[in-house]
């Protein structure tokens, strides 16, 4: 259910404004007993699961951060430790940061939520079965716009082929799953944002960003852009991981660029930066006792704009509504607002609870094993900030859970992969037949090529993988992700590759 009554950040109701405004900051919690309680939490983690994967935790009450903790390295290899200045990919938590950079934005601008899709892409003809003038910009952030796409969202995040804006714009076509107007998660909303921002606005997504929320709230340590900073500091940095693969020590070999850095997810931040976010978002844009952002617009952009029906569950927590960037739900009897994240080797958590105003964000530098141990780490945390009664026992159950149940998926997992490697090859044709560039006018080229041991390898933009065999005929299977694999599909005619088949596109041979 699609709710129409957030416009403008200067409708938002003055009794509204207050309720949000009005509850206790006093401290209460025992910052010190805190920090022995975690601090040994922590480490109990990490032991438990027999892991070295970074993990940055800030807790927040009211106006201050009440703990700051760490437990294990950023780059295993060289044993450099996890810090609160550790720089982590943050992915989809980027959505907070761009909802509200956005809004703040409109409000200089003659745009507004309402403006519709016709209006904010003057110059492109959509598909004739898309509601132009229906879906209109708040639509693209709480991801009810009903649209669907097979390029922008892969060139944002995967290959960083970004050309022909207009074109691509022309090939959105009507979601099946749903429809304007109902609720579905994805990036796309946010990725057309930035494609309006640059023609209307004439600013890049990492400038809204940049100008109306990591400088106003002093996130230092906060970036949108990655490549310079990554050459200079390398060792500021946590490197990705993946415990269910074979080398869980080493790092993924998928690295975040500029170029694949987006509206959508595409930060880079620190504990110690994201706390500082939660305390803004707790008080309506006041920061060291400073008004640093609107009051109104913060206040704007946490209130529901869509009811998820029926509604979803991400592991502990439940998800009934979305605001502009926040999921809204229920966790431990209180209202939570919270948004999570998931890319190859990391797994973000930042969360609030506005009526307790607590406030809690967990980094870290692994993604598969964390998607669950991250709510152990949650559970923790809130239960102490809450006052529950000895969670420990209870959450100490829930890890040792966790570490049996982790080491035999990844034996499964591991079996998994060798049945793939272990399939004879389903080409019909030599190795050597099927290399070569193949070209799609709006994704790019594909390259394929015969790797050193003779199997085939593919490059798509910035994306690169290895192959294994597939079953199908002329197909392989391939990851450019670590955590996902695609199939790989190459067409014959008389004898001979005419095109090959990938993400549902269609690539010519050259």
């Amino acid at each position: 259910m699609y709710i129409n009554f957030v416009k403008s950040a200067k409708c938002i109701l003055p009794g509204l404004l207050l309720t949000l405004s009005s509850h206790s900051t006093a401290s209460t919690l025992d910052a010190a007993k805190i920090k022995d309680k975690m601090d040994a939490f922590l480490q109990q983690v990490n032991q438990t699961m027999d892991i070295d994967y970074a993990t940055s935790v800030a807790m927040v009450e009211g106006k201050k951060v009440i703990y700051l903790g760490n437990v294990g390295f950023s780059n295993i290899e060289k044993r450099i430790p996890a810090t609160a200045q550790t720089r982590y990919y943050i992915a989809s938590v980027t959505k907070p940061f761009m909802a509200l950079a956005q809004t703040i934005e409109l409000e200089k601008t003659k745009f507004t939520l309402n403006s519709s899709l016709n209006t904010l892409f003057p110059d492109v003809k959509f598909d004739k079965n898309i509601p132009g003038s229906k879906i209109n910009l708040q639509a693209l952030l709480n991801h009810t716009s009903g649209l669907d796409d097979d390029i922008i969202q892969l060139g944002s995040f995967l290959t960083g082929i970004k050309h022909a804006p207009n074109e691509m714009l022309a090939q959105l076509k009507v979601n099946q799953h749903a429809p304007s107007g109902q609720f579905e998660y994805s990036n796309l909303g946010y990725n057309l944002l930035s494609l309006f921002d640059q023609q209307q606005l004439d600013k890049s997504w990492q400038q809204l960003i940049e100008q109306n929320v990591i400088q106003p709230l002093g996130l230092s340590n906060t970036t949108t852009r990655v490549d310079d900073l990554r050459r200079q500091h390398p060792d500021q940095f946590a490197l990705p991981y993946l415990y269910f693969s074979k080398t869980p020590k080493q790092p993924v070999n998928i690295v975040k660029q500029d170029q694949t850095l987006h509206a959508a997810g595409g930060m880079y931040s620190t504990s110690s930066d994201m706390a500082t976010f939660v305390i803004n978002e707790l008080n309506l844009g006041v920061v060291n006792n400073q008004q640093r952002l609107s009051p109104s617009i913060i206040a704007l952009t946490q209130q529901p704009s869509v009811v998820i029906e029926p509604a979803l569950h991400k592991g502990d927590f439940n998800r009934e509504f979305y605001t502009l960037g926040w999921y809204e739900g229920k966790y431990k009897q209180q209202t939570l607002l919270h948004h999570f994240g998931s890319f190859d080797g990391y797994r973000p958590h930042v969360s609030f609870m506005p009526d307790k105003k607590l406030g809690l964000v967990i980094l870290n530098n692994e993604n598969m094993l964390n998607d669950k141990l991250t709510d152990i780490i949650a559970d923790y945390a809130y239960s102490i900030m809450l006052n529950e009664e000895d969670p420990l026992p209870r959450i100490t159950a829930r890890l040792q859970k966790l570490a049996a149940m982790a080491t035999k998926i990844r034996q499964k997992i591991l079996e998994k992969e060798q049945s793939y490697a272990d399939l004879p090859s389903s080409l019909t044709l030599n190795n050597d037949a099927y290399t070569g560039q193949y070209y799609h006018p709006l994704a790019g080229s594909v390259k394929v090529s015969l790797a050193d041991d003779g199997q085939l390898s593919v490059d798509w933009g910035l994306a690169h993988s290895t192959s294994t065999p597939y079953k199908q005929a002329d197909s392989i299977r391939i990851k450019f992700r670590p955590s996902q694999a695609q199939v790989l599909q190459f067409n014959l005619k008389n004898n001979q590759v005419e095109n090959l088949e990938l993400e549902g596109l269609i690539f010519k041979k050259q």
